[in-house]
């Protein structure tokens, strides 16, 4: 099975390919914009219908002029140190 990459520039995440978008650029569309993607889509994801690809063209275009991107996460630096509590075990 291959792996479908939202197509929002910069972003990394897996597709439900019936959306057209990650699940974060999908909670942010309009339903408008959802029930475009998901009335359009095809589930033979090889062949999608022109309708299906203006719908994600559509939806981009939208994320691209309303939506800030979610800010990154920090991680925890990995010299901090960790304390660590061992619990015995009972017997």
């Amino acid at each position: 099975m291959s792996k479908h990459l939202c197509p929002w520039p910069e972003c990394t995440y897996d597709i439900d390919p019936r959306l057209g978008v990650c699940y974060y650029h999908w909670t942010q569309l309009p339903k408008p914009y959802r029930e475009a993607l998901t009335s359009t889509y095809n589930p033979d994801w090889s062949v999608q219908p022109a309708a299906h690809r203006a719908a994600v063209a559509q939806a981009l275009q939208w994320i691209k002029d309303k939506i800030e991107e979610p800010p990154t996460v920090k991680r925890i630096s990995r010299s901090a140190p960790v304390t660590v509590k061992r619990i015995p075990r009972s017997r």
